[in-house]
């Protein structure tokens, strides 16, 4: 009968691609893929376009606060406010610690005596996102996405012989899942520099639907250090950067099963190597128009890719 509650919870626990995989918010929504800090703008993510040394009014001169400071220091300002649109994707190990399993009033015990899990997920997930510059140092955003989860869990089973002096009876098998979901969160970055070098740290929370009986809540945490240039006259920033995923999470939910009734169970559950290291460029083609791109590993089995357009006024 134990074995039977294992496997009826096995799909559930596979779908959960603890956000580990989501997205980046994060690469894709920290500093380096929008227009940097003016404190950094000569030396930061990107630059903005040259002009007068007065530059012209617009609507949305008012931001950030405290430009005719950067100014007067000679920092060229960029354009306050962002749009964008990141593509991201990860492929990376999931680690199961526990998974507990309850039927009908009982509360959940664990199964991890019989049973070891383990898990690998790929995540298509793409992101909107809006910024502002409140600080030639401080930019804050919110961003939303939508993705899709490919995840394959592995199950080991040890079932106990009823006979003494017996081994027990092994049984592994692989559980494919599918899942759709929805993620939405804020964040800030900070940015600094010395030309022509500039580091830039990004701190992100959000949070996750995956249909399950509660959202789940997670964050990113980054560090982007590079150098700003020019290539053909086009401003251009290459970076470093290393990212902290805190997405480790109990994935609660309940099945009904037409024989047992109902299942409730839990998972502990996260990335199993959380953190990332990566390489990116930011080309800001147009005074109006940035692309960014970055890609990453945790070195082991685990890899990223981002890429998006950013539109600024």
């Amino acid at each position: 009968m134990r074995n039977r509650i294992v496997f009826a919870a096995l799909a559930v626990v596979a779908a959960y691609p603890s956000f580990a995989q989501q997205p980046e918010p994060a690469p894709g929504s920290s500093g380096p893929q929008q227009s940097a800090s003016p404190a950094v703008a000569e030396t930061g993510e990107s630059t903005p376009p040259t002009g007068p040394a007065e530059p012209q009014r617009r609507w949305s001169s008012f931001l950030p606060l405290l430009a005719e400071e950067a100014r007067k220091r000679g920092v060229e300002m960029p354009l306050p406010f962002g749009v964008s649109l990141v593509y991201y994707g990860i492929a990376r190990d999931i680690k199961i610690t526990d998974v507990r399993i309850g039927q009908g009033g009982n509360p959940p015990a664990s199964v991890s005596e019989v049973a070891s899990f383990s898990s690998r997920s790929t995540v298509s997930t793409l992101i909107a996102k809006v910024d502002a510059w409140l600080f030639p140092f401080l930019n804050l955003y919110a961003l939303v996405g939508w993705f899709h989860n490919d995840s394959t869990t592995h199950v080991r089973v040890s079932i106990p012989s009823l006979l003494p002096d017996r081994p027990p009876t092994e049984r592994e098998l692989d559980v494919p899942t599918a899942i759709d979901g929805s993620v939405g969160g804020l964040g800030m970055t900070l940015a600094a520099g010395y030309p022509p070098f500039f580091l830039v740290v990004d701190v992100n929370v959000f949070r996750s639907d995956l249909g399950f009986s509660e959202t789940l809540r997670g964050s990113l945490g980054s560090a982007r250090a590079g150098w700003a240039g020019s290539v053909a006259r086009l401003p251009l920033n290459v970076w470093l950067s290393a990212t902290y995923w805190n997405t480790a999470a109990t994935v609660r939910d309940q099945l009904s099963d037409p024989e047992l009734g109902t299942i409730t169970f839990e998972a502990d559950q996260g990335p199993r190597f959380p953190w990332t290291f990566g390489l990116g460029a930011n080309l800001r083609a147009h005074p109006h128009f940035e692309i960014f791109t970055e890609g990453g590993t945790d070195f082991r089995t685990g890899w990223y890719f981002v890429v998006g357009p950013v539109a600024r006024f």
